[in-house]
């Protein structure tokens, strides 16, 4: 049967119109199981959600502690299972660790550490446009499909090449 962890007693019985009754109580221990944490990380798109989904055990509760960048998060486990949603991901490396901190029939547990990385940002250049001043020297204008990159931008013309800071 499903009995939690802990102590528990069991009580046998016998007897009837031929046989004298007798009894036996007996004491029990049920220890708390130790979880497999199983982590699965998904999203890999620059800035967009990512989410850490930890399986604990079909019927754990409790919390867990999800420690991503070095930030913890201490969210509900529920019917064995805790969800973390990391908003707006950046582009690079990253790392969580899972700490489940246990309940009445689980121990506490903590998983291998993950890593994942996000892609950096897709750019693209929509339009370059050359103005000749009379000098002949020349303004280049490159404009870009994000609003908010930054860096620099190289530019090359016969062999040389200009960089510059990535400007609005």
């Amino acid at each position: 049967s499903d009995l939690p962890a802990g102590e528990h007693n069991i009580t046998v019985a016998t007897g009837d119109e031929n046989y004298t009754a007798k009894d036996n109580t007996t004491e029990f221990d049920i220890p708390k199981a130790t979880p497999v944490l199983d982590v699965n990380v998904t999203g890999d798109v620059p800035g967009e959600d990512v989410v850490v989904t930890v399986d604990v055990a079909p019927n754990a509760t409790g919390k867990a502690v999800i420690t991503v960048d070095g930030v913890d998060h201490v969210v509900p486990v529920e019917n064995g299972t805790a969800t973390y949603t990391i908003p707006n991901v950046e582009p690079g490396k990253h790392n969580v660790t899972v700490e489940y901190l246990g309940d009445d029939n689980y121990e506490g547990a903590t998983a291998n550490p993950e890593e994942f990385e996000i892609d950096k940002f897709s750019t693209q250049i929509k339009d370059v446009d050359v103005a000749l001043n009379p000098d002949n020297s020349a303004v280049v204008t490159v404009k870009m499909n994000v609003t908010d990159a930054d860096g620099n931008i190289t530019i090359k013309v016969k062999g040389q090449e200009v960089t510059e800071p990535v400007k609005d």
